[in-house]
């Protein structure tokens, strides 16, 4: 094998020709980057920015661990397993093209539980060559082999770095909507999620640099991202502070008979010298090329975006909390007001249209109030600029409605399981909003895309509204759905997504606009814009770092003290790519 500049070292005897002395690690490196791997566990103990000379982990062996496992079995007993168990372990190094060396770690004779040789495990590491674009991004995929019927995979955790320590400065989190934080405090976030907007985060140790994390899949399979930190808050503290950091991965099929595992995508791990800005370039240059969602191009490329978009000015806000001022004939004088007032283009993000209180019944929304089409085309023939755009929930169905048992509508309901091998008692999943419990309905379905679908185009079709508001479908998390009669993977995959896709798909007609809550990344091609109401927390920007030219983002909530902060004020006219303010009747102006 011709090795150039790349090294593989192996300290053990065996290879004392290639390298010479020392004992049990494991180094695979180039000129900039450097990984270090226990040899007798296979654990990561050390990972260095050679352009820099920082390591970021300990090499403490007993702290280092790669990969951890969640089995189950057909009575619910969970058995975890590590890479620190007994084992047989092997290295090899395999030449790929452009002078990258791919590291196989591959663990055999696992035991699960009681289970004697249960399963195997496969990681695979890729690191580039030094004339490579990008030569410190680290590429990282495991498979998880089960040789046994009685038991089955439920949870992936990989990579699994549980030791970076001399933890200073901050993370950027891209997975909670792009803010900056100590790195001295834990966080969670699954993916698609609005808390997860992205898929990326980086570590930020000093001004000068950082180290990039992300899943680069371009396809949307639902993980969780962790960073776990040492909270040991005793009087004596007597080992050093670390902390942990994974990728939760989730298997399609979830509980079912002898299942394996594959990761159907890239972790990547990359030193970087710069600062958050630097990070948010590494992931666009590589979404904008390989995510489904980005395929359409650029805004400039977009034909499915209504142009009276980009002249509002302003957005108004009628009936949210408010059940009379929703009303058709209640809101018509105070609409020709506000527009007289401001003399721009006005769009109507509409409450309380309907006759139903606001966060029940869902999704009866039609028939709605009394006047509702009559105002609408007053408006369209004499304030042209006065675009209307209802409230939906594109998310949840009230069990209370009329229709969930007239349309059967439990059976189309995402369903929960326990942890166990073939799993019999599903359970709803609930989310009370105003005091009503309602249930997530699984977009994976063709009941509700074609549900949500044909009611938007009533909407369209029949009241002549310019554009429909999808709530919560880009704000909340994706849920594991464990019904088999849906058709799709049970628990982990891409099913959500891409049912989410269909549903918005089903929701869309020429020339009207489609928008939705936050900030989730997936959707931004079927979109015309994202109302940015809560995203992205305190640290605005990022978002538009990364999808710049590729998505509209409108629509901050400004509360009294914002508008009276100037810093809180530009704070949050930085979360927007569109200058326009959303407001109701009750602020004065």
């Amino acid at each position: 094998m011709r090795m150039k500049k790349w090294k593989l070292i192996l300290f053990q005897l065996i290879f004392l020709y290639f390298i010479g002395t020392t004992a049990d690690l494991v180094n695979l490196s180039n000129d900039f980057v450097s990984l270090e791997f226990s040899e007798e566990t296979g654990s990561l103990t050390s990972l260095t920015n050679l352009l820099t000379n920082t390591s970021y982990l300990d090499p403490n062996p007993l702290k280092s661990t790669l990969w951890q496992l969640y089995y189950t079995d057909e009575k619910g007993a969970t058995f975890n397993i590590d890479n620190t168990f007994p084992s047989s372990l092997s290295f090899d190094l395999l030449s790929l093209p452009n002078d990258s060396l791919l590291l196989q770690l591959r663990w055999e004779n696992l035991h699960v539980g009681p289970h004697e040789n249960g399963t195997y495990v496969v990681v695979n590491i890729t690191i580039p060559g030094n004339n490579a674009t990008s030569p410190s991004a680290i590429s990282w995929r495991i498979g998880v082999y089960t040789l046994i019927t009685n038991i089955t995979i439920w949870q992936v955790n990989f990579p699994l770095i549980s030791n970076f320590y001399n933890i200073t400065g901050n993370f950027y989190q891209s997975v909670l909507y792009g803010q900056i934080s100590s790195a001295q405090s834990s966080f969670s976030a699954y993916w698609p999620d609005a808390a997860a907007a992205m898929q990326f985060l980086a570590y930020l140790p000093n001004q000068d640099e950082g180290l990039y994390v992300a899943t680069h899949d371009g396809i949307g399979y639902v993980k969780q991202f962790i960073y776990n930190y040492d909270t040991y808050s005793g009087i004596e503290v007597e080992h050093p502070i670390y902390a942990q950091l994974l990728v939760q991965q989730y298997p399609e099929n979830m509980g079912t008979t002898g299942l394996s595992y594959e990761s159907p995508y890239d972790v990547v791990i990359q030193p970087f010298l710069g600062q958050w800005w630097d990070a948010t370039q590494i992931y666009r240059n590589w979404v904008l090329k390989n995510a489904i969602w980005c395929q359409k191009g650029n805004l400039r490329n977009r034909t499915d975006i209504p142009s009276w978009l980009e002249k509002v000015g302003v957005w108004v806000n009628p009936g949210n909390g408010n059940y009379q001022q929703g009303d058709p004939f209640v809101l018509l004088p105070q609409l020709m007001n506000f527009y007289e007032y401001f003399k721009m283009p006005v769009a109507v993000h509409w409450y309380q249209y309907n006759p139903e209180p606001f966060n029940c019944n869902y999704p009866q929304y039609l028939p709605p109030k009394e006047g509702f089409g009559e105002v609408i085309e007053y408006l369209h023939a004499n304030y042209p600029d006065v675009k209307l755009v209802p409230y939906t929930n594109a998310r949840i169905f009230d069990q209370n409605s009329e229709l969930w048992d007239s349309l059967n509508a439990s059976s189309w309901a995402t369903k929960s399981a326990a942890a166990r091998m073939n799993p019999q008692t599903l359970q709803y999943n609930i989310e009370v909003y105003s005091g009503q419990e309602t249930s997530v309905m699984c977009p994976a379905t063709d009941f509700w895309p074609a549900t949500m679908g044909s009611i938007v185009q009533e909407f369209y079709d029949t009241y002549h509204v310019d554009g429909i508001y999808l709530d919560q479908i880009a704000a909340r998390p994706a849920d594991l759905c464990f019904d088999p009669s849906h058709g799709h993977p049970l628990g982990g995959g891409h099913h959500w997504v891409d049912g989410t896709r269909n549903l918005i798909s089903q929701c869309s007609q020429e020339g009207k606009l489609v928008t939705v809550e936050e900030n989730e990344e997936h959707v931004i091609d079927l979109v015309g814009g994202l109302l940015m109401w809560c995203a992205p927390g305190s640290f605005p920007g990022a978002y538009q770092a990364v999808y710049g030219g590729w998505v509209n983002l409108f629509g901050r909530s400004f509360s009294a003290s914002d508008i009276n902060e100037i810093s809180s004020f530009a704070s949050n006219l930085g979360g927007v790519t569109m200058f326009c303010l959303i407001i109701d009747f009750s602020a004065k102006y």
